[in-house]
């Protein structure tokens, strides 16, 4: 049997200007495509991924393209996958008392599936728009006390070393994608001044290594990244005047052990990013602040800028490295409508303009 209840009158009255709100904001909002240039930067610990050339960020695709809506800003925003591509094949040293050098050749790609992004994001992302997580601790999203000393020191809050703390920014902005990597390469870390001797651990290629990077994905998204076994240790190693491994020694007839790291990843935002690492093992501790911003105008075009933070924790080393990622876009051109009869152009128009009015609703009613 089918019942129907009469709507009070104030809840009728809320519907209706709901539905009319909708109606006008939504004949006012548009979904436009605008070509896009910009670049995705990776750091990793104190390296920038990808190493050498391409140190400076990820470059946008030629011909890459972004669909944002008009109307009062924060505009809603969309990144179609595979806009960001590069690929490298280098070595260089890095500056760090354990490691020694990285030799990689690198695929970067991204993002894996479309990114959305609007104001609000943090009620359909994460907890709360503003946080402090620490890796296994049961006060998260307030942590306020991380393991932050030696190895062997009382745990705090936190199981493992690392903090990350989000302040939102306008409108609290902001949405999730996330970069794929491939490749591998490897990593030199020195064992003892003596000779000296360097282990050469592979990463990456068949090691089952994670494809895509936690940092921009999901609150607290995690992944796995394997280290082959039994990197060769070697003494006797050489180097070039800039650090560069000229000789890599006479083999000692050893091998390194199995290293897992667990890398966490939180979502985009134009707001702030915190993040500090005081005990990192052979990694210098760092502290590091990020921001977003945009510029966007009414129109839709202009730059915008998104920083999305992470930890990893080494599973079997005790190490820790923070992370992070920002990505500059700027939206140019004469924006073009997206074509109403094409099932592309629905489905994205749909999406942004839904987007667009249902923030606009919260905020009105």
């Amino acid at each position: 049997m089918l019942i129907i209840r009469r709507s009070s009158p104030k809840v009728a009255g809320a519907l209706a200007v709901a539905l009319i709100l909708f109606v006008g904001l939504a004949s006012a909002v548009q979904a436009k495509q605008f070509a896009m240039s910009g670049k995705w930067v990776q750091r990793r610990g104190v390296v920038y991924i990808p190493v050498g050339p391409q140190s400076g960020g990820i470059p946008a695709i030629s011909g890459a393209v972004a669909t944002s809506v008009t109307g009062p800003p924060p505009q809603a925003l969309m990144v179609p996958k595979h806009q960001f591509y590069v690929r490298t094949s280098v070595k260089s040293p890095i500056p760090q008392p354990s490691v020694v050098q990285l030799s990689s050749h690198f695929t970067e790609n991204g993002p894996l599936t479309t990114g959305v992004f609007q104001a609000g994001h943090w009620v359909a992302t994460r907890p709360f728009p503003n946080f402090a997580w620490c890796p296994g601790a049961a006060a998260n999203p307030a942590c306020t006390t991380p393991k932050s000393t030696g190895q062997t020191a009382p745990p705090g809050q936190g199981t493992n070393h690392g903090r990350i703390r989000y302040k939102a920014g306008t409108a609290q902005y902001g949405g999730t994608m996330q970069m794929l990597s491939g490749g591998g390469g490897v990593i030199s870390l020195l064992l003892g001044a003596t000779g000296p001797t360097v282990m050469h651990n592979p990463f990456g290629g068949a090691t089952g290594a994670a494809p895509t990077e936690a940092p921009g994905g999901p609150y607290a998204n995690s992944t796995l990244d394997d280290v082959l076994p039994g990197g060769p240790i070697t003494t006797g190693c050489q180097f070039s005047p800039y650090g560069l491994i000229t000789v890599p020694g006479t083999p000692t007839g050893g091998y390194g052990t199995t290293a897992t790291w667990n890398q966490w990843g939180f979502p985009w935002t134009t707001g702030t990013i915190y993040i500090s690492v005081s005990y990192a093992g052979g990694y210098t501790p760092t502290i590091v602040t990020v921001a977003g911003s945009d510029a966007r105008t009414p129109g839709g075009a202009g730059n915008i800028t998104l920083v999305a933070g992470g930890i990893a924790n080494g599973l079997h080393s005790g190490l820790t490295y923070m992370s992070f990622d920002y990505v500059t876009m700027t939206l140019t051109s004469s924006p073009t409508p997206l074509p109403s009869t094409s099932p592309a152009g629905i489905a994205a128009g749909a999406v942004l303009v839904v987007l667009a009015v249902g923030y606009a609703l919260r905020r009105r009613l």
